[in-house]
């Protein structure tokens, strides 16, 4: 990073000439990484909000099709898309090294760091506690995430048309 930044502002030293113009290409070069990360965190969030009803639809159907929590998991993570099936062939990886489902599930949640996701962990351990029929749960959990991104799409659409109502 420093190297980068360095090599910005002696790039726009000698295109520019200006000791100026060179300190704000630092600055910018110094910020770039930062501001980088937070939009990559940003689009991986997203794209785990958006796949999230898919695989707890995923899960559910392979629950009523007969198989296991952790296996109707690892059917999801195989058939499903990055980034979510990343998160949870790592969820795998750690119950095959030993660590209790419920830790497991309590790291997915803290890495993934979604409210949508600590409702997936809360409906798989409710059911693990009380016996009641997870695929039911999971498939109104799905219904529910969907409705919850539609309305925050529509949400953010107004407001945006709203922002730039006020800016005309």
């Amino acid at each position: 990073n420093a190297l980068i930044v360095v090599a910005a502002g002696l790039f726009s030293l000698l295109l520019t000439g200006s000791w100026i113009v060179a300190a704000v290409a630092c600055a910018l070069a110094a910020l770039a990484p930062r501001l980088m990360f937070k939009v990559f965190m940003w689009r991986r969030t997203n794209a785990l909000r958006k796949q999230l009803p898919d695989a707890a639809m995923l899960v559910a159907g392979a629950l009523r099709a007969g198989s296991s929590a952790p296996t109707a998991i690892a059917q999801m993570a195989a058939e499903i898309r990055p980034p979510i099936s990343q998160e949870f062939e790592l969820f795998m990886r750690e119950q095959r090294l030993g660590v209790t489902f419920d830790q497991a599930l309590d790291n997915l949640e803290a890495r993934v760091g979604l409210e949508d996701m600590a409702l997936f962990g809360s409906a798989m351990r409710v059911s693990r506690e009380t016996g009641g029929n997870l695929a039911e749960t999971l498939e109104r959990l799905a219904d529910t995430l969907r409705q919850k991104l539609t309305i925050e799409g529509k949400i953010r659409a107004l407001t945006a048309q709203g922002k730039l109502q006020g800016v005309i």
